[in-house]
């Protein structure tokens, strides 16, 4: 359990939290929070390891969101390279197409 100690209206509140709640390292980061006074019934059947143990599950969900997020941005990624390559095949195309009519005009005119 900790407790607020920044200035506020909550200053002084109690709350249980993991300790990765506010690491900057976003892999390790925990999003496990919650107010004693809220929870009070909940949290006086859980013991302190129980918490702990519900708290350990996070960092398994956040790794999974993090690994997700990261196939997304490989996606994109590739996605954004087919685009690239399309455009260059396509410029390419019309490039040799003007080529070919160039020289059909060219053959035509002797």
């Amino acid at each position: 359990m900790r407790t607020v100690t920044k200035w506020g209206p909550n200053r002084g509140r109690k709350f249980w939290g993991c300790r990765n709640f506010v690491s900057h390292d976003i892999e390790c980061r925990c999003n496990y929070f919650v107010w004693d006074s809220d929870y009070m019934p909940q949290t006086q059947q859980r013991t302190p390891q129980q918490l702990h143990t519900q708290c350990l599950e996070c960092p398994q969900k956040e790794l999974d969101i993090m690994t997700l997020r990261n196939v997304i941005l490989k996606m994109r990624g590739d996605h954004k390279s087919t685009i690239i390559k399309m455009k260059l095949l396509l410029f390419l195309c019309v490039l040799f197409g003007v080529a070919c009519v160039v020289l059909l005009l060219i053959l035509a005119l002797k």
